[in-house]
Order: structure tokens, then sequence, then C-alpha cells
């Protein structure tokens, strides 16, 4: 008897995709790099669904559905990614249509950080807490909230973000988290402190601290702890007990982390009731995971 398996598919500033299977098991991986018009990124995105398809068949897999984790706000009934801060061109996606039509598969669509949110509780971090808050931290900052297992949605369903708070104001301008915080944050504040006309990336900034550079160094931990002071009143707002802290950013390890977990407890009200803070169990693949988990559970027959 043939194994079920379902592919799953991110699509971010990266289109990641993969095969999961069943027993939940990930493999097969690809990434390529997201084209910046929608139809475009559609494009692509069967491009690369085709070949794990192909690669499924090798292995002699049961395809019984796709599951896509989008980074952005996503109509769940409708099947399409309303818009992303990822790029300002993406209005009304329509992911599963193209993709039911291209493969003639049933395909589940969610907001990736809620994917990735409910696997921790499942299975990670979160440990079936009963009030736990999910920040991604990368391009952007992406959130979500748990209570009791369940995503709460609040007045807009499908996925906004405390990315969106006003961190700090330039003149008459807000500026959100997430232009201070994440992966650009970290790059413009690197570039605010050198005279060097070179623009590192962000890849190379990390390293640049991992090596001692103090310019790099400062850069990551000033963000670090620009984010562990402004999210305990955030949290402590929406009565979450526990912050699982997911993304790319976190991956950088302890420069990132310790001076980030320091800010987040130094800056805790002592009158407030405790709030734990804890990393993802799951790195680059979760929403890839996520998303096939939950494909699985939609699509396959109940034995």
């Amino acid at each position: 008897m043939t194994q079920a398996a379902v592919v799953g598919l991110e699509w971010g500033t990266a289109l990641s995709g993969a095969i999961v299977l069943a027993d939940g098991h990930v493999f097969a991986s690809q990434t390529v790099a997201t084209p910046p018009e929608a139809q475009a990124a559609l494009d692509a995105s069967i491009v690369l669904i085709q070949s794990l398809l192909e690669q499924a068949a090798e292995h002699d897999l049961n395809m019984i559905g796709m599951g896509v984790g989008a980074h952005g706000l996503v109509d769940v009934r409708e099947g399409i990614l309303q818009t992303s801060r990822l790029f300002k061109t993406w209005h009304n996606v329509p992911l599963v249509s193209t993709l039911k039509a291209a493969f003639h598969l049933p395909v589940t669509l969610t907001n990736a950080a809620q994917a990735s949110a409910l696997l921790e509780y499942e299975s990670g971090a979160a440990a079936r807490a009963s009030h736990a808050l999910y920040v991604s931290i990368g391009q952007i900052i992406e959130s979500a909230y748990v209570i009791n297992g369940a995503i709460f949605q609040g007045a807009q369903e499908g996925g906004e973000s405390i990315g969106l708070l006003t961190a700090d104001w330039r003149g008459e301008k807000p500026i959100s988290l997430d232009e201070v915080v994440t992966i650009p944050g970290i790059q413009k504040m690197y570039y605010s402190r050198t005279r060097i006309n070179e623009r590192p990336s962000y890849e190379e900034i990390v390293q640049l601290a991992l090596d001692g550079h103090s310019l790099a160094l400062k850069a990551i931990r000033d963000t670090a702890r620009m984010l562990g002071t402004l999210l305990p009143p955030v949290a402590g707002l929406m009565g979450a007990g526990l912050i699982i802290v997911g993304g790319e950013i976190p991956q950088i390890g302890p420069l990132w982390w310790v001076p980030f977990e320091a800010a987040f407890y130094s800056n805790r009200s002592t009158t407030a009731p405790p709030i734990l803070l804890r990393q993802a169990h799951y790195g680059s693949s979760s929403v890839l995971t996520s998303v096939g988990r939950l494909a699985l559970r939609y699509f396959l027959p109940e034995r």
C-alpha cells in the first residue's frame, strides 16, 4: 500500500515547497526566489510543485492534496492572499483556485504565522499552553495568538501582526516595528553607523558580528533590545502567559537572543503576571511542516 503525502508550499520572500508524509516527515524540499509580480509567483509555484510531484511519483507516494502557508492577510474561505507586507503589488491573489486548476488536487490555505503557531502548540515550544503568543521575526514581524489550541482571529480573520505597531517617529512619520527590528531594520541600523559606502547583505552583517565586528554586533544587539523592551506590555495587554519567538533572526543565536531575553525580563512590570519566553522548537521548515500537517488532517481519509 502506497503512503499518503501532500505538498507543503510557503509563499514569502522565497517560494519553498516540500513533500510531507502522513507520518509528518518532510523531505525533497526546494526553494526558489519569489518573483515580485503575483502572476509570475503563481507560475513559479506551479513549476516548483510539478517538480515535487515528479519526485513523489518516483517514490510511489499517494498525493492527496496541498497545503499553502502565505505570509500576509489571507481569506481562507475564498482561498486568496488578500495583501502582503512583503510585496506591495500582491492583492487578492487566487492561490487556491489556481493550484486546484493546475493539479486537480484539493488545497488548503492559511496564514504562515498562524500555521507555525499551531505547530508549536501541538508539538513544539508552546507545550499546549492555554494562552500563547507566537512571534516570527524575519523580513517582517508576524504574530499569532493561540488560546486553548485555536487561533484567536479577532475582527480581522486571516492574519495581522504586531509588526504594525509604532516603535518610533521620524518627523511626522510613524515608524513601525517592521521597520526597525527585522532584517531590513538590522541592515538600516548598521548602514547608519558606518561611513563605508558598501552595503553588506544581512547574512554578511551577521557574519561580521560573529567575527566580533563592533558595529555589526551593536546593530544586532540594539534591535534585539528594542524588541525585548516592546514585547512585554503587548503580551500583558493580550493576557499571554507565554511568548514563542521564531523566524529567521533568532537563528543568529546567542548574539541576538541574549540581549533580547535580558531586555524582555528587565523591562517587564514587577506587578504584572509572569510571562515566559521560549525559542520556537521548529526552525526554517516550520511553515512547510505545519501546512503539510494541516493538509493531511483535512484530506487524509479516516482509517
